[in-house]
């Protein structure tokens, strides 16, 4: 067996000192790039940033208003004077980076400024005080920032909200005419009132209570849920989920794959359900219920004292009537017309191709 020995000269040596210091150079570069390019790093937290600009804009002859921050965090309260004015607190306190403000015939536009590339550095947040005095067109645009309100936004002309990935928290609106966008992002607001008309694509949406004439609900596959509503509703469920815990006016909903819940309902309505399921606890009846059911389902809830007729045809789904004084149950190619109750005055028309529907009385 040959022994060898292995001479480490003082040129070797030095030569893996040197690797070795490279590499680890290296190597805290990277992490130091990872902590930079990832905002890991920063030198102020969101809530310390210091105050870098203040711009004031007079909306005296303005009659709309759109507030565009993108993914800057957004704080909106009430201004004590006529004018509007942005507070902007930021990492990097330079020109370019302050709210751009332009006019488009009566419209004042106020979008955010540039932003480095350093994500890192990006770090920003606005205050925007708006005056008492302006109550035209106001809309809002986060597509990936926090939004919230301290204030009431109240009796505007119209209001329209575009939520992209961000987060958006107001107390309550009110205007002629109000809007909403939620692609994926949140929207959390406390009481609407006035003509509303949303659109809910992936997102979640939550409002305390909605009153007004009219209101149209569009959901995909997000989900939307509503404390109390009053009005008129039209509902369109594709994909989505939506709750309303309470209702009074009339309601139409045409659901293909969701699921719609609707409890202490008073009115009256119509749903066409493909293959959805509705869950509907009705506490009385202005008007009739009208019921289309391809391959979804229904579930009704009744107090025992609501009388009713109930005009049913089915080709192969199954109506059902809970009732321990006189339960019914058809299936297949049925007809029937029977009242439910003394004196009954509103009707139940429900028509089936495969789907079921059941009543419950208690």
């Amino acid at each position: 067996m040959n022994n060898k020995r292995i001479f480490l000269s003082s040129e070797n040596l030095y030569k893996g000192k040197c690797m070795t210091t490279v590499i680890v150079m290296v190597r805290n570069a990277t992490v130091a790039l990872f902590l930079l390019m990832t905002g890991a790093a920063g030198i102020y937290a969101l809530e310390d940033l210091p105050l870098v600009n203040t711009q004031t804009v007079s909306l005296a002859e303005a009659e709309g208003l759109s507030i565009s921050y993108g993914a800057d965090a957004v704080i909106l309260r009430e201004s004590d004077g006529d004018a509007l004015v942005i507070r902007e607190y930021m990492e990097i306190n330079k020109p370019r980076y302050y709210a751009q403000i332009s006019r488009s015939g009566s419209t004042v536009h106020i979008k955010r400024g540039r932003r480095p590339w350093l994500i890192w550095l990006r770090k920003a947040r606005a205050e925007i005080y708006l005056p008492r005095s302006f109550r035209g067109d106001l809309r809002l645009v986060n597509s990936g920032g926090d939004l919230s309100a301290e204030t009431d936004l109240l009796n505007y002309k119209t209001i329209d909200i575009n939520v992209g990935s961000g987060s958006v928290h107001l107390n309550r609106l009110s205007g002629e005419t109000l809007s909403v966008r939620v692609s994926s992002g949140n929207l959390d607001v406390a009481g609407i009132a006035g003509s509303f008309f949303v659109s809910v694509s992936s997102g979640k949406l939550q409002i305390g209570d909605l009153t007004g004439p009219e209101h149209r609900i569009k959901v995909s596959s997000g989900q939307t849920r509503i404390g109390a509503m009053q009005g008129s509703a039209h509902i369109v469920i594709n994909s989505g989920n939506i709750i309303i815990e309470k209702a009074l006016g009339r309601m139409e909903a045409d659901i293909s794959s969701g699921t719609v819940s609707v409890g202490n309902f008073s009115g009256e309505g119509s749903f066409k359900i493909n293959s959805g399921t509705l869950t509907l606890d009705a506490a009385e009846l202005s008007g009739d219920l009208r019921f289309r059911l391809s391959s979804g389902n229904a579930e009704l809830t009744f107090p025992r004292e609501l009388s009713f007729n109930l005009d049913a045809i089915t080709n192969s789904g199954k109506v059902q009537v809970d009732d321990d004084g006189a339960p019914l149950r058809i299936s297949g190619n049925s007809t029937v017309l029977r009242p439910f109750g003394p004196s009954p005055k509103r009707t139940i028309f429900v028509r089936t191709s495969s789907g079921n529907l059941i009543i419950y009385r208690r």
